[in-house]
Protein backbone atom coordinates (compact mmCIF):
# COMPACT_ATOMS: atom_id res chain seq x y z
CA UNK A 1 0.00 0.00 0.00
CA UNK A 2 1.31 3.51 -0.53
CA UNK A 3 0.63 7.23 -1.00
CA UNK A 4 2.66 10.09 -2.62
CA UNK A 5 2.97 13.56 -1.93
CA UNK A 6 4.16 16.33 -3.12
CA UNK A 7 6.17 19.72 -2.84
CA UNK A 8 7.63 22.00 -4.90
CA UNK A 9 9.39 25.19 -4.10
CA UNK A 10 12.48 27.52 -5.28
CA UNK A 11 15.38 26.91 -4.22
CA UNK A 12 18.23 29.49 -4.12
CA UNK A 13 21.00 26.96 -4.91
CA UNK A 14 20.97 23.93 -6.16
CA UNK A 15 24.26 22.34 -5.19
CA UNK A 16 25.28 18.59 -4.08
CA UNK A 17 24.96 20.42 -0.56
CA UNK A 18 21.63 20.48 -1.32
CA UNK A 19 20.68 17.45 -2.68
CA UNK A 20 17.38 15.94 -1.95
CA UNK A 21 17.16 12.41 -0.94
CA UNK A 22 15.63 9.95 -3.64
CA UNK A 23 17.70 6.49 -3.14
CA UNK A 24 17.55 4.74 0.47
CA UNK A 25 16.79 1.00 2.18
CA UNK A 26 13.73 1.12 4.13
CA UNK A 27 13.99 0.07 7.86
CA UNK A 28 11.20 -0.45 10.44
CA UNK A 29 12.69 2.28 11.74
CA UNK A 30 10.73 4.65 8.80
CA UNK A 31 7.58 3.31 9.56
CA UNK A 32 6.69 5.68 12.75
CA UNK A 33 2.88 6.48 11.94
CA UNK A 34 0.18 5.37 13.25
CA UNK A 35 -1.64 2.31 11.74
CA UNK A 36 -4.76 2.75 10.39
CA UNK A 37 -7.27 0.17 12.41
CA UNK A 38 -9.83 -0.72 9.49
CA UNK A 39 -7.07 -1.53 7.24
CA UNK A 40 -6.76 -4.81 6.59
CA UNK A 41 -2.65 -4.40 5.30
CA UNK A 42 -0.06 -4.61 7.43
CA UNK A 43 2.02 -1.50 6.27
CA UNK A 44 1.75 1.43 4.49
CA UNK A 45 4.62 3.56 2.77
CA UNK A 46 3.89 7.06 2.14
CA UNK A 47 6.27 9.25 -0.19
CA UNK A 48 6.86 12.60 -0.48
CA UNK A 49 8.37 13.93 -3.72
CA UNK A 50 9.84 16.85 -3.81
CA UNK A 51 11.31 19.17 -6.50
CA UNK A 52 13.46 21.74 -6.61
CA UNK A 53 13.96 24.77 -9.27
CA UNK A 54 16.50 27.73 -10.21
CA UNK A 55 17.91 29.56 -12.28
CA UNK A 56 16.11 30.00 -15.83
CA UNK A 57 17.72 30.43 -18.82
CA UNK A 58 16.34 31.24 -22.48
CA UNK A 59 15.64 28.66 -24.69
CA UNK A 60 15.62 29.75 -28.53
CA UNK A 61 12.39 30.61 -28.49
CA UNK A 62 12.38 34.12 -26.30
CA UNK A 63 9.33 33.53 -24.98
CA UNK A 64 10.17 30.81 -23.00
CA UNK A 65 12.71 29.72 -20.36
CA UNK A 66 14.47 26.75 -18.95
CA UNK A 67 15.23 25.61 -15.32
CA UNK A 68 17.65 23.64 -13.47
CA UNK A 69 15.50 20.93 -11.23
CA UNK A 70 16.68 18.67 -8.54
CA UNK A 71 14.05 16.31 -7.20
CA UNK A 72 14.23 13.74 -4.41
CA UNK A 73 11.89 11.59 -2.40
CA UNK A 74 11.83 11.16 1.31
CA UNK A 75 9.33 8.28 3.30
CA UNK A 76 6.38 10.34 5.05
CA UNK A 77 5.95 10.06 8.82
CA UNK A 78 2.43 8.54 8.10
CA UNK A 79 4.23 5.59 7.18
CA UNK A 80 2.97 2.74 8.96
CA UNK A 81 3.65 -0.95 10.21
CA UNK A 82 1.01 -3.12 12.25
CA UNK A 83 4.16 -4.31 14.28
CA UNK A 84 2.46 -6.13 16.73
CA UNK A 85 0.88 -8.30 14.04
CA UNK A 86 4.31 -9.03 12.47
CA UNK A 87 5.21 -12.50 14.40
CA UNK A 88 8.53 -13.33 12.53
CA UNK A 89 12.04 -11.58 11.17
CA UNK A 90 11.29 -13.05 7.81
CA UNK A 91 7.25 -11.71 8.07
CA UNK A 92 9.13 -8.30 8.70
CA UNK A 93 11.46 -8.56 6.07
CA UNK A 94 9.02 -9.41 3.21
CA UNK A 95 7.08 -6.53 4.38
CA UNK A 96 10.09 -4.19 4.08
CA UNK A 97 10.87 -5.52 0.68
CA UNK A 98 7.25 -4.98 -0.68
CA UNK A 99 7.34 -1.55 0.77
CA UNK A 100 10.83 -0.74 -0.39
CA UNK A 101 9.26 -1.37 -3.88
CA UNK A 102 6.78 1.32 -3.72
CA UNK A 103 9.45 4.27 -2.21
CA UNK A 104 11.61 2.94 -5.44
CA UNK A 105 8.51 3.53 -7.77
CA UNK A 106 8.79 6.87 -6.49
CA UNK A 107 12.13 7.67 -6.61
CA UNK A 108 11.80 6.69 -10.48
CA UNK A 109 9.04 8.99 -10.66
CA UNK A 110 11.21 11.27 -9.16
CA UNK A 111 14.21 10.82 -11.70
CA UNK A 112 11.94 10.65 -14.97
CA UNK A 113 10.05 13.96 -13.38
CA UNK A 114 13.63 15.82 -12.70
CA UNK A 115 14.71 14.30 -17.05
CA UNK A 116 11.29 16.01 -18.12
CA UNK A 117 11.80 19.10 -16.02
CA UNK A 118 14.82 19.88 -16.74
CA UNK A 119 14.36 19.78 -20.52
CA UNK A 120 11.37 21.19 -21.10
CA UNK A 121 11.21 25.18 -22.21
CA UNK A 122 8.32 26.65 -20.27
CA UNK A 123 6.03 29.89 -20.90
CA UNK A 124 7.44 33.03 -19.69
CA UNK A 125 4.59 34.01 -17.91
CA UNK A 126 2.79 30.82 -16.97
CA UNK A 127 6.08 28.51 -16.41
CA UNK A 128 4.11 27.55 -12.65
CA UNK A 129 1.25 26.04 -14.24
CA UNK A 130 3.08 23.86 -16.68
CA UNK A 131 5.22 22.58 -13.98
CA UNK A 132 2.81 21.34 -12.40
CA UNK A 133 0.67 20.11 -16.07
CA UNK A 134 4.19 17.95 -16.18
CA UNK A 135 4.37 16.80 -13.13
CA UNK A 136 0.38 15.55 -12.99
CA UNK A 137 1.24 13.87 -16.71
CA UNK A 138 4.50 11.81 -15.02
CA UNK A 139 2.84 10.95 -11.76
CA UNK A 140 0.03 9.69 -13.37
CA UNK A 141 1.83 6.94 -15.24
CA UNK A 142 3.40 6.05 -11.93
CA UNK A 143 0.56 5.93 -9.72
CA UNK A 144 -0.73 3.34 -11.70
CA UNK A 145 2.13 1.42 -11.90
CA UNK A 146 2.50 1.78 -7.23
CA UNK A 147 -1.73 0.23 -8.06
CA UNK A 148 -0.32 -2.30 -10.44
CA UNK A 149 2.51 -3.30 -7.97
CA UNK A 150 0.20 -4.17 -5.40
CA UNK A 151 -2.08 -5.93 -7.79
CA UNK A 152 -0.15 -8.04 -9.17
CA UNK A 153 1.74 -8.84 -6.49
CA UNK A 154 -1.10 -9.29 -3.99
CA UNK A 155 0.44 -6.83 -1.89
CA UNK A 156 3.82 -8.63 -1.41
CA UNK A 157 2.00 -12.04 -0.70
CA UNK A 158 2.28 -13.57 -4.14
CA UNK A 159 6.69 -14.43 -3.92
CA UNK A 160 7.09 -15.32 -7.66
CA UNK A 161 5.56 -11.64 -9.03
CA UNK A 162 7.28 -10.06 -6.25
CA UNK A 163 10.76 -11.12 -7.04
CA UNK A 164 9.81 -10.20 -10.86
CA UNK A 165 8.05 -6.66 -9.90
CA UNK A 166 12.02 -5.99 -8.51
CA UNK A 167 13.79 -6.36 -11.58
CA UNK A 168 11.11 -4.42 -13.53
CA UNK A 169 11.65 -1.31 -10.90
CA UNK A 170 15.30 -1.90 -10.63
CA UNK A 171 14.89 -1.52 -14.91
CA UNK A 172 12.68 2.16 -13.66
CA UNK A 173 15.71 4.11 -12.81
Amino acid sequence: MYGLLAAAFWAPCLGQENAIPSSKKLTAGDFTGVPDPNSNYLATTFTHLTYQYRRPTACSDKDKLKFQFATGVTVGNKSWMKFDRIKSRQLLQELLDHEQGHYDIAAALADKLQKTLSTTCFDRNNYAKQIDSVYKSVSKYYDTLQIRYDTETGHGLNKELQGKWKTRIAALR
